[in-house]
């Protein structure tokens, strides 16, 4: 039987390895406005990357959604995604009223 989601998985990680991919994934998270949404983009680049060992944390349950990055010696986010050849970025997404 053919399994279309293993296939869109193994796309999706074959895809994010592509720095410029992996960004436009992630932005498209923030974009969402949801926290785990995010962290959950996040998981799937680090595993595109091999870190398997950073994914564990987001894989065990909704509550340890955010071990990875809280955790006491757990790597900070800028140093996760520097790890990653990325950058976490903030732009204004319209002018204020100056009114």
């Amino acid at each position: 039987m053919y399994r279309l989601t293993n296939s869109y998985r193994e796309n999706l990680l074959k895809d994010l390895q592509n720095p410029i991919e992996a960004a436009q994934y992630l932005n498209a998270a923030l974009e969402d406005g949801s926290e785990e949404m995010f962290l959950m983009a996040l998981r799937d680049v680090a595993e595109s990357r091999g870190m398997v060992e950073l994914t564990e944390p987001f894989a065990a349950n909704h509550e340890n959604t955010n071990a990875l990055l809280f955790e006491k010696n757990a790597p900070k986010l800028n140093e996760l995604l520097k790890s990653m050849g990325l950058k976490l970025s903030v732009e204004v997404e319209a002018p204020l009223n100056s009114d």
